[in-house]
């Protein structure tokens, strides 16, 4: 779709109230168009870190975890926040009751506002979380209420008629959990996901059910996110993909990026070639999902059809449950039923071919793949069978295929005694 230079973005915006994208790659704000073109607005001082922006219908408000920074969409004006009482350092901004939110770094748990449609913040613009004293990572906007994001603590805030005490605390709201992963926050389902933390120092994927978080990830995730060498820098967003309501997380430092499908209620680990997947950021933008390319400055659209990740091949992998035997199995036959006949007319793909691994000791080792065509355009009067596969007493199955052509699984039956 469009393409800012060669690092990737810091951070990416749709208001509201425009018909524009705005991002920042390096230190340069840009304004991209529907055709992609891109026009540079202004210039941040720091070249490096998640930027967050958010709106009031007449400017945007970038930080940056130093500063921050105004651009006016109606004067097309850049400058940067001057206001004596900035809460520079933080690393979200909010919009509610016609105000930006913003954490205050220098008091442990203080949050501030500016006036209503205004970039001024005046001294006395500001409160603190109550409910614990551990610090505030950020603050989140969902349904209306303000949510302060707590190391430890999630704090919900209404909405008040008092212009001089605009926000309260909602009394025995509070959630004992933490923010594990600020940039991991997201709206989703009507409500907000995001990289929680127990008191415990347990790490798990949660979504808000009202006031409280309720753990989304299975144990099997969890086990695996909570051996991470780090998970602060986790960023996620969300989209809604054919009815299905998606949440995507992904563990820069880990290299993995996972998805969450709301309404089958399942997790799928997502990868462009042999890393983690190729988005970073998203927004909604004339009804569709763009996202940015992790390693370059390069915006692309998310296109649900699309057979691979901008050229790269997306390698499609199902593995099955554990099938046991006490006396052990042996496996005579497998057929596996996909559609027949998507090849493509030329080059890869034309004869695409089916994986099959195969393990015996429950996933410890994996045999070397069986390959079977699932046939040319076309041609569909086929089955992937595969004979012969040997006897074991903990048996998983994985099918695989990497060829850019429509995957779609049936079933998949087998001959064991």
């Amino acid at each position: 779709f469009s393409t800012l230079g060669v690092k990737a973005l810091r951070g990416m915006h749709v208001p509201k109230v425009s018909d524009y994208i705005y991002a920042i790659v390096e230190d340069r704000f840009y304004r991209v168009d529907a055709t992609g073109a891109a026009v540079q607005k202004g210039t941040l001082s720091t070249v490096g870190g998640h930027v967050a922006m958010e709106s009031d219908g007449v400017r945007i408000l970038m930080v940056d975890g130093v500063g921050g920074y105004y651009y006016n969409m109606q004067t097309d004006a850049f400058t940067p926040a001057s206001s004596p009482n900035f809460p520079n350092g933080a690393q979200t901004v909010s919009f509610l009751a016609g105000r930006m939110i913003c954490e205050d770094p220098s008091v442990t748990g203080q949050f501030r506002w500016s006036d209503q449609y205004s970039d001024t913040w005046p001294t006395l613009n500001f409160a603190r979380a109550e409910a614990s004293p551990d610090g505030l990572a950020g603050t989140f906007v969902m349904n209306g209420q303000l949510m302060l994001l707590g190391n430890l603590t999630l704090e919900p805030w209404g909405v008040t008629e008092d212009d001089e005490l605009p926000y309260a605390p909602i009394r025995g709201a509070v959630a004992q959990w933490g923010i594990a992963a600020v940039q991991s926050a997201s709206s989703y389902m009507g409500t907000l996901a995001f990289l929680g933390r127990t008191l415990e120092g347990q790490v798990q994927v949660v979504k808000m059910v009202g006031y409280q978080p309720v753990p989304i990830s299975i144990p099997e995730l969890d086990y695996r996110i909570n051996n991470f060498v780090t998970v602060e820098d986790a960023q996620a967003f969300s989209y809604m993909l054919g009815g299905h309501p998606m949440y995507e997380i992904t563990f820069p430092t880990a290299g993995e990026t996972w998805l969450y499908d709301g309404l089958s209620q399942c997790w799928s680990e997502v990868k462009t070639g042999a890393g983690r997947h190729i988005a970073e950021l998203a927004v909604n933008y004339r009804n569709q999902i763009y996202v940015s390319d992790y390693r370059s400055g390069a915006i692309l659209r998310l296109d649900p059809t699309a057979l691979t990740d901008n050229g790269e091949a997306i390698i499609r992998t199902i593995q099955g449950k554990h099938i046991a035997d006490g006396g052990g199995l042996s496996v005579a036959e497998m057929w596996i039923d996909v559609e027949m006949g998507v090849g493509t007319a030329t080059g890869q793909g034309s004869d695409p071919q089916l994986m099959l691994q195969t393990s015996k000791d429950g996933g410890s080792t994996w045999s070397n793949e069986l390959w079977h065509s699932i046939g040319p355009q076309g041609v569909r009067q086929r089955r992937a069978i595969f004979r012969r596969l040997g006897w074991g007493f903990d048996w998983v199955f994985r099918v695989s295929l990497s060829d850019p052509v429509q995957l779609s699984l049936v079933g998949a039956y087998m001959i064991a005694a």
